[in-house]
């Protein structure tokens, strides 16, 4: 069996067993190494060598995978910030082979840390963070990659330095990780749906989805990879109209069906908020273009809504109605009986609220949170606070 049937063999793999993982995967193009092994890049890239692949089995081949999926997942390689490079990927090695192994995925490879002939890291995959692993690696290894240039260095263990590339820009770095962000999120709630999200997972995508900075962004990122391009008839073709053609424009516009906004008026969210909010979501919804947006108002019950279409009605005028007890659930049911197929719901509040089964929700959801209390783990949560 060749390297192309062994990697087509082990994707399939992935995708019957570990479904959170596969939606990860399938997203990315491998790229071929000449050298090297297996890694991820700065942009959440995967890659691979040809000849390292053909000296593993189809197993082994699955475990090397994940491994890179789960470097993505944690978002190790935006979370490397100052630190030594290959200490960092020496921590989050420990820590994935554990998880890979505790949970059976694959086939350990030879001298991976934490597998046959590797070196021995502590690392409990229930109660330890990458950070906390990190700390405890004493300083002064040698040899390896740096964390720069060609990717997938070997160093002198199993899988070796796979977190390389060159850095990124700030901003750079920003757009690729909350992109990624959003991928984790939707897989997860995928997963989850399915009864296939592992419980030591959860733990992780807390640590990883539950951020307080850049909530606009990660907002404007969750919109904007649900909308969609057209062709628009709306507005013909300005080249063609003088000749009596009237033809579509062709617009990289993203549009994208009806959406809602549910609003927690339950006594968390006060004018300031609103006004905060208001501003950067009115942002999001001039680039998505969406068909129409109903916003609810909700405490214990829907105490008001409004609907803003394309035609004249935004931008958005958020104002406060109701107050009172909490009941979020309100909301979505609202949402299930009256909106046949909204595309994306987005929800502002402080999550002291019963929360709805993740049946009873309809469609991709983001929970802009005002405070740092559990949300539910199918929908993406940003800690929302207009103060920083």
């Amino acid at each position: 069996m060749n390297y192309k049937e062994k990697l087509a063999k082990a994707r399939a793999i992935v995708v019957m067993d570990e479904p959170f993982f596969a939606s990860i995967l399938l997203k990315r193009k491998m790229i071929e190494l000449p050298s090297g092994t297996f890694a991820v890049d700065a942009r959440a890239q995967i890659y691979f060598n040809p000849e390292f692949v053909e000296t593993l089995t189809v197993g082994q081949v699955v475990f090397a995978l994940v491994h890179e999926c789960l470097h993505i997942v944690k978002l190790d390689f935006a979370r490397v910030g100052t630190r030594v490079p290959r200490k960092w990927n020496k921590a989050g090695d420990a820590w994935i082979n554990n998880y890979l192994k505790g949970h059976n995925v694959g086939e350990p490879i030879d001298k991976c840390i934490n597998c046959n002939g590797g070196e021995h890291i502590d690392a409990d995959i229930k109660a330890d963070t990458t950070e906390e692993i990190y700390a405890r690696i004493p300083d002064g290894d040698k040899g390896g990659s740096d964390g720069s240039g060609e990717p997938g260095g070997s160093g002198d263990y199993g899988i070796g330095d796979d977190l390389t590339g060159e850095p990124l820009s700030e901003s750079e770095a920003s757009e690729v990780e909350a992109k990624v962000k959003v991928e984790i999120a939707s897989a997860a709630q995928a997963a989850k749906m399915m009864g296939k999200l592992p419980a030591d997972m959860e733990r992780v995508l807390e640590e990883v989805l539950f951020v307080r900075t850049p909530w606009e962004t990660i907002l404007e990122r969750f919109m904007t990879e649900i909308a969609k391009s057209e062709t628009s008839w709306n507005k013909p073709h300005k080249k063609y109209r003088p000749l009596g053609y009237y033809l579509p424009s062709s617009s990289n516009i993203p549009t994208m069906g009806e959406m809602a906004l549910i609003v927690d008026v339950s006594g968390s969210v006060g004018p300031k908020e609103l006004a905060f909010f208001g501003g950067h979501f009115n942002r999001v919804i001039e680039m998505c273009k969406p068909e129409s947006v109903k916003v609810l108002y909700v405490d214990t019950r829907v105490a008001h809504v409004d609907e803003y279409t394309q035609d004249d009605d935004f931008p958005i005028t958020l104002t406060l109605h109701g107050g009172g007890g909490t009941d979020m659930r309100e909301g979505f049911k609202w949402i299930k009986e009256n909106m046949e197929s909204p595309e994306c719901i987005v929800l502002l509040t402080d999550g002291y609220t019963p929360w709805p089964e993740d049946k009873d929700v309809s469609a991709p959801t983001i929970v802009l949170c005002t405070t740092d209390i559990a949300c539910p783990p199918f929908m993406e949560v940003v800690r929302f606070d207009c103060n920083e």
